[in-house]
Formats: structure tokens, C-alpha cells, sequence
């Protein structure tokens, strides 16, 4: 879970969110969640009209957010992780998604307000990201490989989503 401070002493929270399935008694997927709080704690419902908006990657596959900045004009960042597809032993990408001030998708952001990076066949986790002056941004986390074995990776994307640059996941282990 992250929080952060808006200018205007709003907060923003995210975390893992799931819903249960009432049919069933079991939790849906994980997704991301992001929740806006005023200043005197009460949910902002400018904000996805109840405060609280979900985002997902894949159908019906788990995602975790680890870390969110806001942009100067509001837009709020989030990166995590996700599951290329629905099965639990699938690959984990880079997850990254930029949210309008009213809670919606930026669909200027990688044509749908989502992007995933993927450094090969290993699991990757993005755990923290940036905003740089020119509105580029930087998201850093680990890649993990089978034996257990980790290293850093660095994303660079531009301001509307589109992938810059990665740092080499290759098997060389430096």
C-alpha cells in the first residue's frame, strides 16, 4: 500500500482490492485499487463517484500496485505488477496506469490508460516510480529468476505511455 499527499491535502491510497464472488464465497482476482480521501477523511466522490476506482490488465488475472504519483495537473501514475494471463503460474510484468482526476482511465496514456512492460521470461515487479520535470517516467523495480536469483530493472516511458527504454534483463548477472 502507498499513500500520498495531494497539493490540496487530499489523499490518494493504493492497494490490492478484490471482490467476493456471492455465489461461490470466494474472492475475486486482485486488482489495483485507488482511493481518494478529502482533507477531513471522508471519501472524494469526484473521484470515480464513490472514491474508489479499480483497474485491471488481463482478464480475469491478479495485479498488485505498489506505488502512485501525481502529475501537476492531478493525472495520478500507478505501477505494480500483474499476470500475463489468468493462470497463477503465468509470467509477472511491469503494470503501469495513469488515472484521470475524476478516477478514469486516461486513454491518452498507451491508448487505454494501461501499459505493461515485460523483461523476459521471469517475473518482474515494479516497486517504485517518478515523474521527471519533461513528464517522462521512470518506473524501477526487480526481475527474479527461477533460482531464486533477483536484479534491478529500470523503465523508461514516455509522458503518453509509450516505452522508452528498459534496462537489459538478460541472464547476465551483474
Amino acid at each position: 500500500m502507498c499513500i500520498r499527499d495531494r497539493s490540496d491535502g487530499d489523499l490518494v491510497v493504493v492497494g490490492e482490492t478484490s471482490e467476493v464472488n456471492l455465489a461461490f464465497s470466494v474472492p475475486s482476482t486482485s486488482r489495483f485499487g485507488i482511493a481518494r480521501f478529502n482533507s477531513d477523511g471522508s471519501p472524494d466522490t469526484d473521484f470515480s463517484d464513490d472514491g474508489f476506482a479499480r483497474v485491471s490488465f488481463n482478464a480475469d488475472a491478479e495485479s498488485r500496485p505498489w506505488d502512485v504519483v501525481i502529475q501537476s495537473d492531478g493525472k495520478m501514475v500507478v505501477a505494480g505488477w500483474t499476470n500475463v494471463d489468468s493462470d497463477d503460474d503465468s509470467e509477472l510484468n511491469f503494470a503501469v496506469t495513469r488515472l484521470n482526476t475524476n478516477g478514469s482511465l486516461d486513454n491518452s496514456f498507451s491508448s487505454n490508460g494501461t501499459m505493461q512492460v515485460d523483461f523476459g521470461v521471469y517475473d518482474s515487479y515494479a516497486h517504485a516510480l517518478a515523474i521527471q520535470s519533461d513528464g517522462k517516467i521512470v518506473v524501477a523495480g526487480t526481475y527474479d529468476f527461477s533460482d531464486g536469483d533477483s536484479k534491478m530493472v529500470v523503465a523508461r516511458l514516455n509522458s503518453n505511455g509509450c516505452l522508452l527504454y528498459t534496462s537489459d534483463a538478460a541472464d547476465e548477472r551483474s
